[in-house]
């Protein structure tokens, strides 16, 4: 109770509690977004969702140095809310990797305070509305971590569309993501194809349960486990900061242009499997010796 007389509503009060949860991280992490949804009499109101995070080493979920806060002041159940933020940490916080260590903080909580008056159903147009919102705050919040790894200078983004389905367009993302020796080749400028298609190789979907809590029937989910997504490298496309440099083989491309493009603050991968619909996306950094130097200096 000695707490409650401290408690303050200003944005700017959030920002504090965002800047109280930082360890290693050197930016402050905040996302927000508005929606309208039907309110007392169905006249529509403006619900909130705003979002705040932490951590910025030993991420590579499912168990991270990592902390997130989502807050709405819509009005769920705590089912709901359950139902509603289970696949977004599938298609977000579990497609991030900074390092590939893992540790014991991985937590996110999404908090409902019904001070809009919108009432939103398990199964509705509502929470479909909310839901979106809630992705877009969980995204934001997972490149922020992303672009602020130990020692990062670069956000690798990896997208990956042609799949057979989500899971394994998800799965070939997160390999290529984590893949140390393609972090280290961003680092450096280095177009290398062949880092992202060995990553890209070396994937495995996850374990049944999140396979489950992405959506996956168990019946589907259990023999999938851990089993590699379809590849085929002669229909497989890969493109590097814009140039496509691999379609079955290797293209021929100006290398010092793909090198100046690589040279921002984001790098974009893009795979096309040509195999299906799937589509997914994963979130990571690259690979410099500040990252040795923190963590080598560091000590308990």
């Amino acid at each position: 109770m000695k707490l409650v007389p401290e408690l303050a509503e200003a944005d700017a009060d959030l920002e504090a509690v965002a800047g109280a949860m930082m360890t290693t991280d050197k930016q402050i992490k905040l996302a927000t977004t508005a929606l309208q949804l039907p309110g007392p009499e169905g006249v529509p109101v403006t619900v909130t969702v705003t979002g705040i995070a932490k951590g910025v080493g030993m991420i590579h979920p499912r168990m991270a140095t990592m902390l997130s806060l989502i807050l709405t002041d819509a009005s769920a159940a705590p089912a709901t809310l359950f139902a509603l933020l289970s696949p977004i940490v599938q298609r977000t916080w579990n497609q991030l990797s900074v390092d590939g260590d893992t540790s014991t903080n991985d937590t996110v909580f999404l908090l409902a305070s019904g001070a809009a008056g919108a009432s939103v159903g398990a199964v509705s147009h509502e929470a479909a509305l909310l839901s979106d919102a809630i992705e877009a705050v969980a995204r934001s919040l997972a490149r922020q971590q992303a672009a602020d790894g130990e020692g990062a200078t670069t956000l690798i983004t990896c997208q990956v569309s042609g799949a057979a389905d989500d899971y394994d367009a998800r799965a070939v993302a997160r390999a290529v993501i984590s893949s140390s020796l393609l972090k280290a080749a961003v680092h450096g400028r280095d177009p290398n194809w062949g880092r992202v298609v060995s990553a890209a190789g070396n994937a495995r979907l996850p374990d049944e349960q999140l396979l489950e809590a992405a959506g996956l029937h168990h019946t589907e989910a259990m023999p999938r486990a851990g089993r590699a997504p379809e590849l085929d490298p002669d229909k497989l496309q890969v493109a590097i900061a814009g140039t496509l440099v691999f379609k079955g083989t290797p293209l021929l491309f100006d290398r010092d242009a793909v090198r100046a493009a690589m040279d921002a603050p984001e790098v974009l991968i893009r795979l096309h499997l040509g195999l299906g619909g799937g589509t997914g996306e994963a979130f990571g950094c690259d690979l410099s010796e500040g990252y040795v130097i923190e963590n080598a200096e560091y000590t308990t």
